[in-house]
């Protein structure tokens, strides 16, 4: 395709959908085979005015452009060859043509769908980050191509654990998508395609995506976005189930989509208990939660060296996340009341209002996770642990608003 030239709309077999929800599937690893299987559970569970326009990378058979429609179940609108998922040149070509194909369509969603690991294991010695301002519109997707993106781990060990590190995980190339590089995709397509109207939604049906950085990184680009704070079950989302409810009651409005989707997920595992913990949660793109988190910071930098014992002990008590340096928001900061003073009472009460206010629904099944209120945020249990993930953490929107790495490394440098 060349520079400047207008995204082509793709060939679907119904663009007046009133709902179409647009995925990319990071399926070139250990989860291709799930692929086609939540394909088919879309295809059953339609029976309303709803299209899926998906990006699917496979372990052996390469990319396609697939739509999934109540009239025609699944049907592949073009073979690619080899892709990779991790290239944010791909994902940005893709989304643009996605946008323009479906225009007037009322009510839009973008899902991401493979591993996850949040904030965590982002090292990727190539990261892209898309300018739109260039509005250079790279290559078409289609036929053979290898990215030149690798990973500073080997590719055996990629191949090795596919779980490893970020998202949309391609073993073929070792690309992966990092949060930064995922908002910049999304810049990107908004400007290539002329879109002003964000997502309705913006979902991930991977692990440990819920949490507050995260939501950061997509809040200019959805109303709503939806994303898990625990590991998510290795059968993901129940797409059947979702598909039908949305096709049962057609969803007015973001909030009413971003509150199906996670009540149909809670449906499925709730009839699952041994799949227990499950987290999902639905939360407003527009909020102020991470102003006054910056505030909360503020008032721990005051109390200077006294801090950081309050903060151990605090860190010790709260909801913790698959073993990570991730913990429940909102516990913490309810922990965090009553032992620092006036000053920071009164801004960790305004981080946990917004968070309720910002809340559209939260589901939390299992004992493990009974304290969770739906969105996490990083809190590094040593020096090593924050230097793993402090040189990618300062890119991101939330860190760069509040200075919490900042804060951190005083204590943990």
């Amino acid at each position: 395709m060349p520079k400047n030239a207008a995204p082509k709309p793709y060939p679907v077999s119904d663009p007046d959908v009133t709902h179409v929800v647009i995925e990319l599937f990071g399926g070139d690893n250990n989860l291709s085979k799930f692929v086609d299987q939540d394909m088919a559970e879309m295809a059953a569970g339609n029976h309303g005015s709803i299209a899926m326009l998906g990006l699917a990378d496979y372990r052996r058979d390469g990319g396609k452009v697939v739509e999934v429609t109540r009239a025609g179940g699944r049907r592949d609108i073009e073979v690619l060859g080899e892709i990779d998922t991790g290239d944010p040149e791909t994902l940005a070509t893709f989304l643009a043509r996605a946008l323009v194909t479906f225009p007037n369509t009322p009510h839009r969603a973008l899902g991401f769908w493979d591993h996850g690991t949040g904030v965590f294991d982002e090292q990727d010695l190539h990261q892209v980050i898309l300018d739109p301002v260039l509005r250079g519109m790279g290559p078409a997707l289609g036929g053979p191509r290898r990215a030149a993106r690798r990973l500073f781990i080997p590719r055996w060990k990629v191949a090795a654990d596919p779980g490893y590190r970020a998202m949309l995980i391609d073993d073929t190339s070792g690309g992966i998508l990092t949060n930064a590089e995922a908002a910049g995709v999304l810049r990107a397509a908004f400007d290539r395609s002329g879109t002003k109207r964000p997502f309705d939604l913006i979902f991930s049906d991977t692990c440990l995506n819920g949490m507050v950085e995260v939501l950061d990184e997509f809040q200019p680009f959805a109303e709503v976005i939806v994303g898990s704070e625990e590991l998510e079950p290795a059968t993901g989302w129940d797409y059947r189930g979702w598909y039908a409810a949305m096709s049962d009651d057609p969803p007015a409005t973001a909030a009413d989509w971003g509150r199906q989707a996670v009540e149909a997920f809670g449906a499925a595992y709730t009839l699952k208990p041994p799949h227990a913990p499950v987290t999902l949660a639905a939360f407003r793109a527009r909020n102020a939660i991470t102003a006054r988190f910056r505030l909360l910071v503020k008032a721990l930098e005051a109390l200077g060296d006294a801090a950081w014992p309050i903060l151990l002990d605090v860190r010790s008590r709260t909801q913790r996340f698959a073993q990570q340096d991730s913990y429940d928001l909102s516990d913490f900061v309810d922990r965090l009341m009553g032992l620092a003073g006036a000053r920071v009472d009164a801004a960790a009460t305004g981080v946990q209002q917004e968070v309720a206010a910002a809340c559209v629904k939260s589901i939390a099944l299992g004992a493990r996770v009974e304290a969770a209120t739906g969105l996490a945020l990083w809190f590094p249990a040593n020096q090593f642990s924050f230097r793993d993930t402090a040189s990618t953490y300062t890119d991101l929107v939330f860190d760069r608003r509040t200075h919490w790495s900042a804060f951190l490394g005083r204590f943990l440098t």
